[in-house]
């Protein structure tokens, strides 16, 4: 009768098994460890944040995560993994570091669980780089142009940054430059915008030491460009201070016209368009400071206007 009595006991505690306060034998895979996040670009105010991924892998019984720190402010690891994994279940998390400095950041993350066993621990790596706007043309150079002709040059900003920066004031070391752009102030984040210079000198001569200052709020600001070029004196046959030109005996139009257009090219050159002569012309015409003449292009407007 004892013996039945045990035998049954036996069986009952084997179908009711019994509650353990953690999940034994629970093993945890954490990869990649450490985690590099590489480099993420610092400007001010904030840095441009850059993820990092985190894999949970569970080799053993059911097992609760009961948290996910680190020991560094700069490293916010997200809580998408702080919950249950059953058996052979994977979670991945993200760690987003957003530096504030340059240089170097080390940090240690720590997951948590029920199994009753050690933390896990995970090396985190990551490095603060300073943003630079890139200038495109630097230096710039304008050429030969002429005295009071006013010549534009192009140039780019290009901002290779994850995150929008912010342009100050665009100046020049002489007078005698200026600049329109498309900027608003702002560069967007792997964006650009566009600057146009434009040189309109007194003086012949060669330019040197002059520069277009570019503000931002990246490294190296502000940023020197410098401009070169050779400004020549007019020719005999531009008459007047004003760099005007005229069509003579020996020198002519070969459409003679009124109420045209003149434009000077970026290689000192004049395009001219329109105007009425017997009538509105189609004809356009280039102008040769160099050699004093007026040529046909060979080809013509559109339309005469």
């Amino acid at each position: 009768m004892r013996a039945r009595l045990f035998a049954l006991l036996v069986v009952v505690v084997a179908l009711c098994g019994v509650v353990a306060p953690f999940a034994s034998g629970a093993t945890l895979s954490v990869t990649p460890n450490p985690l590099n996040v590489g480099n993420a670009i610092i400007l001010p105010p904030n840095g441009a944040s850059k993820p990092g991924i985190i894999k949970i892998t569970n080799l053993g019984p059911k097992v609760t995560i009961l948290s996910i720190t680190s020991d560094h402010p700069q490293f916010v690891p997200n809580q998408s993994c702080v919950k249950v994994l059953n058996a052979h279940d994977i979670c991945g998390f993200t760690v987003t570091f957003t530096p504030n400095v340059t240089g170097p950041f080390l940090a240690k993350l720590t997951i948590t669980d029920n199994s009753g066993g050690s933390a896990h621990h995970v090396a985190l790596k990551g490095f603060g780089k300073q943003g630079k706007l890139t200038i495109n043309p630097d230096p710039v150079n304008f050429g030969k142009v002429y005295v009071k002709a006013a010549v534009v040059h192009t140039v780019t900003l290009l901002n290779n940054n994850p995150v929008q920066m912010t342009l100050g004031a665009l100046g020049f070391s002489d007078s005698d430059f200026s600049e329109t752009d498309d900027c608003g102030g702002t560069v967007a984040a792997h964006g650009k915008c566009h600057v146009w210079l434009s040189l309109a000198v007194a003086n012949p001569g060669l330019l040197s030491g002059v520069t277009m200052n570019v503000s931002d709020n990246a490294a190296g600001s502000p940023q020197h460009v410098p401009l070169n070029g050779n400004v020549l004196p007019l020719p005999a046959c531009a008459a007047g201070p004003s760099g005007a030109f005229t069509s003579n005996n020996t020198n002519m139009l070969a459409r003679s016209r009124i109420n045209h257009t003149a434009t000077t090219l970026k290689n000192g050159m004049v395009l001219i368009v329109g105007g009425t002569g017997n009538a509105q012309t189609p004809h356009a015409e280039l102008y040769n400071f160099k050699t004093c003449k007026f040529s046909l292009p060979g080809s013509n407007t559109p339309n005469s206007r």
